[in-house]
């Protein structure tokens, strides 16, 4: 009886830990991958962040880089890619302050948290955004927390 019981716990907990398992691989396989762009536009220099959001239809040249270095480069930034995004000549990129100032956001707001449509910005002060990807900018306070909220097309 006593043996019995036991692989019934050895059967039980086997079990457990095996969907545990299954379960992370899940999660896991659906996770946002993390990407680095270096921006490179006609007569500028290239501009490096993690925080892109463009039109697509001002892309010349899109590729990820994937000589050597690409290992180490995305080991060091802890991305799964770095991507080389090149624009068509007079494509506008906006900095955060850029748009701030054309969204009259106040200067006392523009050291507050970003979000763009669902997700924290955690470097806001790298990211770019063309100007015609913006539905609206907003100021959102409540009583514990304010945020900058970037609504996209």
């Amino acid at each position: 009886m006593i043996r019995k019981i036991f692989v019934l716990i050895i059967f039980l907990a086997t079990s457990y830990l095996c969907s545990a398992k299954a379960a992370n691989v899940i999660q896991d396989s659906v996770k946002k991958y993390k990407k680095f762009y270096i921006v490179e536009q006609e007569g500028k220099e290239p501009i490096a962040t993690r925080y892109l959001f463009l039109d697509p239809k001002k892309i010349a040249d899109l590729s990820s880089v994937s000589d050597a270095s690409n290992a180490e480069l995305s080991k060091l930034l802890k991305v799964d890619f770095v991507i080389t995004v090149k624009f068509d000549p007079g494509t506008k990129l906006l900095t955060l302050n850029e748009l701030l100032k054309i969204y009259q956001i106040k200067l006392a707001d523009w050291s507050l948290p970003v979000k763009v449509d669902d997700e924290i910005i955690d470097s806001p002060q790298t990211m770019l955004i063309a100007q015609n990807q913006v539905s609206k900018v907003l100021v959102k306070k409540g009583k514990t927390t304010a945020y900058i909220q970037i609504v996209r097309i």
